[in-house]
């Protein structure tokens, strides 16, 4: 039965990295911010993600998409910086590089793509033959044709940047629900005022939608049409026996993830099925499979844990952001697809500077709904 009735400056909805992100932000702008997550605190698609800080096959992207994830790169090793500070807890922000594996002819054409793509942006990259990615990343298939070292891709700890992001905002008085799902909206005329959530009303000048997957099911309720769709992917958990990897490693477009405790990430799948959390014997397979591909050691390796998250996809793979012409005092910030961790704190400062009245960093109108 709801018990509360709370009023704020901004009311988040959804509790992930992009979520936390737009609740800090807007805090160090002095603004009353509460936070409404339907379940635990950055279980959702932020827990299940790699933290690989760059898009997949980077050069196909849409130029939208690639300004707003350049923009994210630059500032984020300042920003994981600032929030350690702030929360005390290290988000493992890493720069040890990516190399890119080529084994067949598919991906020698997409290697090309992004040799072309890194040549025109001035981005460095060396090219290697079998023996020069074996120095780079000892454990690395020798039957590669060629790879791309890129020494400027960076990692950080998804679960551990949740975690600060949160604790950096409440040390600034924000207020975060937990297992508190907004409803529905609330409306004054068209103009958005706020939420009802499982545990009574919030109301605010301004309610910001970032519940990921589960956006389009809100924004319908008040007739909004919102094409964010559930995406999921599966993902491993592993070890190298007797060793450990260096570098991150992509193959098309699986990859291995080395942590700081050694373990190893395998990921990923990408199915459209729904709001289906299911770790399938399929994508277990698939997965093992191409990672004993690009390290053929791991054939022997323990599989550690499994799980599966929910992408929010859009159509373009361009995330929402801003503010919708047609209700008023509603701020869209989700459609973050495969991207989330990496444009989290971008889109946590341009939904801030949005609010504020501030020129945003990046023009949003590329971001909008009406786009």
């Amino acid at each position: 039965m709801p018990t509360m009735s709370l009023r704020a400056d901004i009311l988040v909805i959804g509790g992930g990295i992009v979520g936390c992100s737009i609740a800090y932000e807007c805090a160090k702008r002095g603004l009353s911010v509460v936070v409404v997550e339907r379940g635990e605190l950055g279980r959702g698609a932020s827990w299940a993600a790699a933290g690989i800080l760059t898009p997949i096959h980077l050069a196909d992207h849409p130029p939208a998409l690639v300004d707003l994830c350049s923009a994210a790169q630059a500032s984020y090793e300042a920003w994981t910086a600032e929030v350690r500070a702030e929360s005390g807890i290290d988000p493992e922000f890493r720069r040890d590089g990516m190399l890119v594996l080529v084994t067949d002819d598919i991906e020698d054409a997409e290697a090309a793509k992004l040799l072309a793509w890194k040549k025109q942006h001035g981005q460095p990259y060396e090219v290697l033959d079998a023996k020069g990615a074996a120095r780079v990343e000892p454990h690395v298939s020798p039957s590669i044709r060629r790879a791309l070292f890129l020494p400027d891709i960076a990692q950080v700890r998804n679960n551990r940047l949740v975690r600060a992001v949160a604790a950096a905002a409440t040390r600034r008085r924000v207020v975060i629900l937990e297992r508190t799902e907004a409803l529905d909206l609330l409306l004054d005329g068209r103009e958005v005022v706020g939420a009802r959530t499982t545990d009574g009303p919030v109301r605010a000048t301004w309610t910001v939608l970032a519940a990921g997957a589960w956006s389009r099911a809100i924004a319908e309720r008040v007739g909004l049409v919102l094409r964010v769709e559930p995406v999921r992917g599966q993902m491993l958990l592993t070890e190298l026996p007797g060793g450990r990897l260096s570098r991150l490693v992509l193959c098309y477009d699986q990859y291995l993830v080395p942590r700081s405790d050694h373990r190893i990430l395998i990921g990923s799948t990408t199915e459209r099925v729904g709001f289906d959390t299911s770790v399938t014997l399929d994508a277990v397979r698939l997965l093992t499979e191409r990672a004993t591909r690009m390290v053929p050691a791991l054939a022997g390796a323990p599989l550690r844990a499994s799980w599966a998250g929910l992408r929010p996809g859009s159509p373009d793979r361009i995330p929402y952001l801003g503010p919708v012409a047609e209700l008023p005092g509603l701020l869209l910030a989700c459609g973050h697809f495969r991207n989330g961790i990496l444009l989290g704190p971008i889109s946590g400062r341009l939904i801030a500077q949005e609010i504020a009245g501030v020129k945003p960093d990046v023009p949003l109108d590329a971001y909008r709904l009406s786009r």
